[in-house]
């Protein structure tokens, strides 16, 4: 592969990434919102319309969208190096089974890969994941009025001046192996839908691509 193919490539992968980061933020946030409390208090939170409703009764539609600015960093951040990585390691990928081309790997090879790029993301995922839940949670606990930050930016140098800047990597062994996981399926049964769905491998099809991620 020339060195100007595998720059364009890299670049569309991480634009593929940003784009599909931000959509999936902004269309899922209140839900994200709404599990994570009922996963903090089960006590207070047990169903899911009547969490959304309090919550934008008692913090405003704002509130369903607390920590939305972590969480498009996180999703862009994670999407952008998934997809990056994924484009990569299938290139090593191609070489180690020689083969010559992604097509030509087997779906198990294409899962594998999705998976090692799932193992790249949670790099970026775990610290912003960190404080996009602090920031959800911050009115519940009482940490606002206690003077915990309210802006990501500052929640997170409070965790690394309070707590150290390893703190900011709390959780990621679970993280790794849930992106490692979660990352051999999602590119698995993308990989394995575009086979059923495309006729070949050179046809472009904006909903078929669609419905093929939103298999995986």
């Amino acid at each position: 592969m020339s060195d100007s193919r595998w720059i364009l490539e890299s670049v569309r992968d991480t634009i593929a990434g940003v784009m599909g980061g931000i959509a999936a933020v902004y269309t899922t946030q209140p839900l994200d919102t709404t599990k994570v409390k009922m996963q903090t208090f089960p006590d207070q939170y047990k169903q899911i319309w009547p969490t959304l409703r309090s919550t934008a009764k008692a913090e405003g539609i704002c509130g369903l969208y607390a920590g939305s600015i972590p969480a498009v960093l996180a999703n862009v951040g994670e999407s952008a190096v998934a997809f990056l990585a994924y484009g990569r390691i299938s290139v090593a990928m191609q070489k180690v089974t020689g083969k010559s081309s992604h097509e030509e790997l087997s779906l198990v090879s294409q899962a594998v890969c999705g998976a090692l790029s799932g193992c790249c993301a949670s790099f970026v995922l775990t610290p912003t994941e960190l404080v996009k839940c602090r920031l959800q949670t911050q009115h519940l606990t009482g940490s606002v009025k206690s003077g915990v930050p309210t802006t990501p930016f500052a929640m997170m140098l409070h965790i690394v001046r309070n707590e150290g800047p390893l703190a900011l990597m709390k959780g990621w062994t679970p993280t790794l192996l849930r992106e490692a996981w979660g990352y051999f399926y999602f590119f698995g049964g993308y990989e394995a839908a575009k086979l059923l769905l495309f006729n070949s491998p050179d046809e472009v099809s904006l909903w078929k691509t669609a419905v093929s991620g939103g298999i995986g």
